[in-house]
Parts: C-alpha cells; structure tokens; sequence
C-alpha cells in the first residue's frame, strides 16, 4: 500500500511535467520551430543546401502530364499520375546534383559556343520548331538561315536554352571521356 501511496502522490507533479512538455513542445518546436525541423513553406525538397520549390515541382508535373497525355492522347490514370510524379521529383533531384557539380567544376556556356551552335549546329529544340521546316515536315536549314538574317528574330530564348543546357552536355562529355573500359572489361 506505502507503493500505490507514494505513487500517487507523484502523479500531480508527473502530471504538470508531462503538460508542460507538451506546452513546450508545442511553442519552441511547432510554433517558433527552434530545434529547426520544420520545412520552409514553398520548398519540396533541399539537395545540398539548393531548395527544390513547389512551384517548380508543380510546373515540370503539369508539364510531364501534358506531355503524357500528347503522347497517348488520354489522360494518365491515378497509378500512372505517382508514377509521373515520382519521376519529376528524382529528376529535379539528379538536376540538382547534376547542376552542383557542375558549379563545382566551373563548367559553363561561353558565348562562343553558343554562337557557333546558333548559327552551325541548332539544337534539337529549334530543329523541331515548325517556322524551320519544309513541306514534308523536315528541317530545312535554308529556312532557318533566312531566320538568322532576320534582325526582327529574337534569338534570345535560344541563346537562354544554350547557356542552361550546355553545361550539362559538356559535363556529359567530360564524363564519358574519363570512362576507361580495360582489356578484362572487354
């Protein structure tokens, strides 16, 4: 019985404890989030310190949905909606990661480059613009010299395209480059 009393008698102060724990909780960790938890309102993800926003998550899904529903001329069904989701979130990921490395290599567009892939080698973006092709459908490189020659083009988002996307494939090629395949590989 001295147990069951003595118990008892603690229950108060175990109680008040447990209800100022939870107070406590609730304004340092929930409300004013001092431990630092929770997550910033707009961002989805944080890769490495670079945040990966709502926005630009819902933005590549819508456009991954309309993509999907060119392709198959319907629109995706609820298990192929978390499969295109997923998809869009490691995409973002690995170009998150992609792009960190790239910034650690110092790897960028000159403008060289990007002059030359404008006026020689079009990327496949503007190869596929209906205003470059010819009757049958394919690219017609005289169509495309005449919009070059013309001061009115604004070649602006194509150099834009260039400069985010060159990185990337000069990276690509770096890493090819350092692949070695030995005689045992073969």
């Amino acid at each position: 019985m001295a147990l069951m009393e003595r118990m008892r008698g603690y229950t108060k102060a175990l109680l008040v404890l447990l209800v100022l724990a939870f107070v406590g909780t609730i304004i340092f960790d929930w409300g004013m989030d001092y431990v630092g938890l929770k997550q910033k309102g707009n961002v989805i993800a944080t890769v490495n310190g670079a945040d990966i926003s709502i926005d630009q998550f819902s933005r590549t899904y819508e456009f991954e949905i309309d993509n999907y529903r060119q392709r198959s001329g319907a629109d995706p069904e609820a298990a192929q909606l978390d499969f295109i989701r997923d998809q869009v979130y490691e995409s973002l990921v690995r170009d998150a990661l992609l792009q960190q490395e790239i910034d650690k290599r110092g790897i960028e567009a000159t403008e060289q480059e990007i002059v030359h892939y404008i006026m020689n080698d079009p990327p496949e973006i503007l190869k596929q613009n209906q205003s470059f092709k010819n009757e049958q459908g394919q690219f017609d490189y005289a169509r495309y010299q005449q919009a070059l020659a013309d001061p009115s083009v604004n070649w602006r988002p194509a150099e834009d395209y260039l400069r985010s996307s060159l990185p990337f494939q000069k990276f690509q090629e770096e890493l090819n480059l350092s692949v070695i395949v030995t005689e045992s590989q073969i």
